[in-house]
């Protein structure tokens, strides 16, 4: 008796890992239909499939560092807003800067 593999991909797969789900389900259609591997071609398509995932990876890396640098900004005006004593214009430049780290953010991402 062999192994029945479930084939994984649909619309809940994250972007990081999609190539090689679909790497895997080829497998699986492959071992289905009782197809020999041509390992060369399987070996490419891993390379192609790792490549993927690493730009994919690269790409988040990039977006967290981008948000990261930006709350650090808020945080900062946040801070001084409450520590110091300040003016009612330096409050005003402040919620400026905050609302412009926002928007910063909110331009390059969106909203969720």
């Amino acid at each position: 008796m062999t192994k029945d593999f479930e084939l994984l991909d649909d619309a809940q797969v994250p972007p990081t890992i999609k190539p090689m789900i679909k790497i895997h389900d080829s497998l699986v259609r492959g071992w289905r239909q009782d197809k020999e591997v041509k390992l060369p071609k399987l070996i490419d398509k891993l390379e192609q499939g790792i490549t993927q995932q690493v730009e994919e990876l690269v790409r988040i890396e990039d977006q967290t560092q981008f948000v990261s640098i930006r709350l650090v900004e808020v945080l900062n005006s946040i801070r001084k807003l409450v520590d110091e004593p300040t003016s009612d214009d330096m409050k005003e430049e402040l919620i400026k800067l905050l609302d412009k780290s926002c928007n910063k953010i909110e331009s390059k991402y969106g909203r969720d």
